[in-house]
């Protein structure tokens, strides 16, 4: 009994053995495995033919974008941390960098993002991620005349939980010591997109996390009551019992 209370209590004040975290103050960058990371109009962990591939299809295909053909990733993203007060980091992305989607129903389709001062997330003490990606905009091969580059799904979000539309639920995976976290959007097609909208789509970005220390989560303290807080808490029950003492008197 001694031993599972101590394992319980180290547990609480140090995370799980797995739980790991980024450190505020620091410059990481997130590359985009290929083969686990996916898109398509449906469940891509259920189509093979949806794995992102190391291409430069939208600078080649479509004059957008910047991310590099040969290099190995499916595209990354640069990212700055600091703290959320709570063990873990908040984030913003200063640089969005993606090759082209491929086999889509538009075709070879393109994200970019010239601004990314929306962009950024949290990973917290215990490796949980949750970030958006709003200010990318998109682009596919075969509506550039109809369609042309519209923002690509505002408001949706990533995140290493589980997400779920009407094709189904994704589950991404927590970050770990060795810099490993999936990402997982499960969403619809917005407005813009004319004819597309309102298609459910899924998203998953199978990262590698480098650039930067990766730490041993450790749960956020709980913050002591103020020995005033206390004592004003105290003598107030007091002047309460009094007050009930001469009522009953």
């Amino acid at each position: 009994m001694k031993k599972l209370i101590l394992a319980t209590a180290l547990t609480l004040a140090f995370g799980s053995a797995q739980s790991a975290t980024l450190v505020a103050g620091n410059n990481y960058t997130l590359n985009v495995n290929t083969g686990t990371s996916c898109f398509t109009f449906g469940n891509c962990t259920a189509v093979p033919t949806s794995a992102f591939v190391d291409n430069n299809g939208d600078a080649m295909t479509l004059g957008i974008g910047s991310s590099v053909a040969g290099d190995g990733k499916a595209g990354f993203m640069n990212i700055s941390t600091t703290s959320d007060g709570m063990g873990g980091v908040n984030f913003t992305v200063s640089s969005y960098n993606m090759d082209s989607y491929l086999g889509t129903a538009g075709g070879v389709f393109s994200t970019r993002a010239v601004n990314t001062a929306g962009m950024g997330g949290n990973i917290d003490w215990q490796g949980n991620m949750s970030f958006n990606l709003n200010g990318r905009t998109g682009i596919a091969q075969f509506f550039t005349g109809s369609i042309g580059e519209q923002l690509w799904n505002v408001g949706a979000t990533f995140t290493s939980g589980s997400q779920t539309n009407a094709v189904g639920t994704l589950t991404g995976s927590a970050l770990s010591m060795g810099g490993n976290v999936k990402a997982v959007s499960a969403s619809n097609v917005g407005a813009p997109w004319l004819f597309f909208a309102g298609t459910p789509y899924t998203e998953v970005f199978d990262m590698q996390i480098v650039g930067g220390p990766i730490v041993q989560g450790v749960a956020p303290s709980a913050v002591p009551v103020p020995a005033a807080a206390w004592l004003l808490g105290s003598g107030l029950l007091g002047l309460v019992g009094v007050a009930r003492r001469r009522k009953v008197a």
